[in-house]
């Protein structure tokens, strides 16, 4: 028997309907390629955010003259790593849009303390010491939006994973679909061919070899694509994680190199997934011919 790769006698290739096969397979590729890396620049950001927010608590005193002092006392504890007097300026900045921008004492401003402690310490201990030293203080940490943020995270990441399975269940559906519509309108030649002792791998073969390289043409036109619009997203986002300037590799902060190695890799998922439905697909079909 020749070489399935040189020669198609059954024109199997030719009728395989690999316009809509690219288009699909393109289409796939950048929904998985979107969210991939959606899922991985909105992790990496709100780990920013929660780098600089897990060890922070705020102190509001009604008494604005006692912070200083306050704020003393709890620079020399234990746990705590750094300490900060908000000016009545940026408090008034702050509350402008509830409050107005007049400048005038009329309405008297709150003492505001910033504290930043040790990850080792866990927040509710700081807030009873630090309640212990003023009990008219209101202590407020972040632990509640950093639970949340990071609830957050979690979600996106399998929101991602499971986007990506779908689209893959959609691709090995709709390849299997369009394999089978070839083999049933070419089921003449392949049953003639089938009964003369050609082998179901022969067969198989000709479709696979097809499917393959639609997968890779498609998935790799697909990630380009994807790759593009990431880049669209993570300049807009960029100033949110603190890029102002865009030097050649400013991309790596919001999209690092495991992801560009996962966008890299699903091309050849893509012909793996033809390849592999294709195989599927066309010896299913022929066993049933028996």
């Amino acid at each position: 028997m020749s070489n399935p790769s040189a020669r198609d006698v059954l024109a199997l290739r030719r009728a395989l309907p690999d316009r809509a096969l690219f288009i699909v397979v393109l289409g796939m590729t950048f929904l998985a390629g979107i969210a991939l890396g959606g899922a991985t620049s909105t992790t990496l950001l709100a780990q920013r955010w929660l780098s600089t927010t897990n060890d922070l608590i705020t102190v509001e005193t009604p008494d604005s003259r006692a912070t200083p002092a306050l704020a003393e006392k709890i620079s020399h504890l234990p746990a705590v790593t750094s300490t900060k007097i908000i000016p009545e300026t940026e408090l008034r900045q702050i509350l402008a849009p509830w409050i107005g921008r007049a400048d005038g004492s009329a309405l008297p401003m709150p003492g505001v303390i910033e504290l930043h402690h040790t990850a080792t310490t866990p927040p509710t201990e700081l807030v009873t010491t630090i309640q212990a030293l003023a009990p008219d203080a209101a202590v407020e940490t972040d632990a509640k939006w950093s639970d949340r943020l990071a609830l957050l995270c979690a979600s996106l990441r399998a929101c991602a994973l499971a986007i990506v399975a779908v689209v893959a269940i959609i691709a090995i559906t709709v390849i299997g679909l369009a394999v089978r519509s070839t083999l049933q309108a070419r089921r003449e030649p392949v049953e003639i061919v089938h009964s003369l002792g050609a082998p179901d791998g022969y067969i198989a073969a000709l479709v696979a070899r097809r499917g393959l390289i639609l997968g890779l043409t498609g998935g790799i036109v697909g990630t380009a694509l994807s790759w593009a619009a990431l880049l669209t997203l993570a300049r807009l986002a960029a100033p949110l994680s603190g890029i102002t300037t865009f030097t050649p590799d400013w991309h790596s902060a919001l999209l690092p190199t495991p992801l560009m190695w996962a966008l890299g890799l699903l091309p050849v998922a893509a012909g793996l997934i033809g390849w592999a439905t294709a195989q599927f697909s066309v010896r299913l079909w022929l066993r049933r011919l028996i």
